[in-house]
């Protein structure tokens, strides 16, 4: 179809139409993102394939590089990461995350990046 990349949302929980008439009703399936994308990268060949912002606090940092690391040797290169600090509040607290401060989330995430470039 002549696209280079296709993402999918690092969400647990459907965000509802409140959020934008793109996302679905609360109590539809939202899909794990790497499982989908590990999926999605055994059926093409050609695409690159991440999540568009991958939340920060919902892995564990080095985990978090060998699930990525691990889609994109599978998938011959074309996985890719993008990450940000988390935002949706009930979301984490609905899965039992802590959902701390937006100042140690952006140092959380500065802290990831850093183990992610040395892994």
């Amino acid at each position: 179809m002549g696209f280079y990349s296709l993402c999918v949302m690092d969400h647990l929980f459907q965000l509802g139409t409140q959020y934008g008439i793109i996302h679905g009703p609360v109590k539809a399936p939202m899909l794990e993102g790497y499982s989908t994308i590990a999926y999605l990268a055994g059926l093409t060949k050609r695409i690159n394939l991440g999540l568009l912002v991958t939340c920060n606090f919902f892995r564990h940092p080095g985990l978090l590089v060998k699930i990525v690391s691990t889609i994109d040797v599978l998938s011959g290169g074309r996985a890719f990461l993008g990450i940000g600090a988390g935002w949706f509040e009930r979301e984490a607290k609905g899965l039992g995350f802590p959902f701390p401060s937006i100042r140690e989330r952006v140092e959380r995430l500065e802290e990831t990046i850093q183990i992610v470039k040395l892994m």
